[in-house]
């Protein structure tokens, strides 16, 4: 039961943590090569799920394992969520994968483990949440995100003014954090900074392409 429905065992054995497991990554480039990895292996239905900047992979599969002398299957499902960015759009070319978007409010409750395997994939009557939702365009939803980049890529300085930024912001409007939700709000105020810089950079290259051309037509 716990591997048909993605169980997290704390919360079924102690009934503490997170209802359904899910591997939640921070940095965009760990996440890619998570989602390639996984991706290596043979799954039955894949989806990208896109909400805003985040982005999560799930993976459904029939698994067949010896019990007291005979075959026993089940269903394997899997969850990881992370940081979305540009890179993705070749990882979701290279593999049957259907991209879908959804809302804040459902996408929180999967980052919060709340959504298990039954409500997102059905069953052989059912038809899961995931098959309800209108497959999009992976180019269109992932195509203004950032390039995700290798830790010596990342502009450091701007990291760690985000960073400020977050701490400053706790300390104005006394929001209690912990590590992690800082250091994610951390590098989506990161993330945001990068798109808007490419933006600028192509909107002055776009501008100085547009005058030389006129110059050289004058």
């Amino acid at each position: 039961m716990g591997e048909a429905e993605n169980l997290n065992l704390n919360w079924l054995v102690y009934g503490t943590g997170p209802r359904h497991r899910v591997l939640s990554f921070i940095n965009p480039g760990e996440f890619n090569t998570g989602i390639e990895n996984i991706l290596k292996e043979s799954w039955s239905r894949a989806f990208i799920v896109i909400c805003q900047s985040r982005c999560a992979l799930m993976t459904e599969r029939q698994k067949q394992v010896k019990y007291k002398n005979r075959d026993v299957s089940f269903r394997q499902t899997g969850c990881l969520l992370g940081p979305g960015n540009a890179k993705l759009q070749s990882i979701v070319r290279a593999g049957s994968i259907q991209c879908v978007e959804f809302p804040t409010f459902r996408f929180e409750e999967l980052e919060a483990g709340e959504l298990g395997s039954y409500f997102l994939f059905g069953n052989s009557q059912v038809r899961g949440y995931l098959e309800e939702l209108e497959a999009r365009d992976s180019n269109w939803l992932l195509g203004d995100m950032p390039f995700a980049g290798s830790h010596s890529e990342i502009d450091l300085a701007c990291l760690i003014n985000c960073y400020n930024k977050i701490e400053s912001l706790k300390r104005n409007t006394g929001q209690v954090l912990n590590k992690e939700k800082t250091a994610e709000l951390t590098w989506v105020m990161y993330q945001t900074e990068m798109v808007e810089q490419q933006q600028t950079a192509a909107a002055q290259l776009s501008s100085s392409s547009s005058e030389d051309l006129a110059n050289g037509e004058l």
